[in-house]
């Protein structure tokens, strides 16, 4: 069985059971789910990335729930976006920025942002009516869980940078 370090990682095709053999040699309790202290050693001592591992949880615990499953292990093993943002020197800036933005404004300490926060967040930069907030709220919480994990928040960051790099591009104001 071909082996898979950092170099292999990022690639669609990294065969399921490379994924499977990568996540239990990390799964070190057998539970089928990876705590942020197990994701710790895969990050920081399979990847060589100690000082990447706070980011990476957030990034790869998609639900936001404080564990990484197998099936969200695999995905962030299989993307070549993800793998960068951690991987990449100037993209983990990016995602470490956003990061330390999302925790400022996430003050019960849940890894997720409700309702009133995002409207702490958006009241702090826009005069957004409460409505205006709960439909920006609704869009961004794409699982429909009623929180917004940091995957969905970088998401939606993203796409805000996007759209303003393509208004800046037509000349326009952003």
């Amino acid at each position: 069985m071909a082996t898979y370090g950092k170099e292999g990682y990022g690639q669609k095709g990294v065969p399921s059971q490379a994924v499977q053999s990568q996540f239990q040699s990390v799964d070190v309790n057998s539970d089928n789910k990876l705590s942020e202290e197990e994701l710790n050693g895969f990050v920081g001592e399979k990847l060589g990335l100690c000082d990447r591992t706070d980011a990476a949880m957030m990034l790869i615990d998609v639900d936001g729930n404080g564990e990484v499953s197998l099936d969200e292990f695999a995905a962030f093993l299989r993307s070549k976006d993800l793998m960068s943002l951690i991987l990449k020197d100037s993209k983990f800036e990016n995602l470490n920025s956003v990061l330390e933005f999302f925790r400022y404004y996430d003050s019960d300490g849940s890894n997720t942002l409700d309702l009133e926060e995002l409207d702490r967040l958006l009241q702090a930069m826009t005069d957004m009516s409460y409505d205006s907030v709960e439909s920006v709220f609704e869009a961004i919480d794409t699982d429909k869980s009623g929180k917004i994990s940091f995957c969905e928040f970088f998401e939606w960051m993203n796409k805000i940078q996007d759209e303003a790099r393509r208004v800046l591009e037509e000349g326009g104001e952003v």
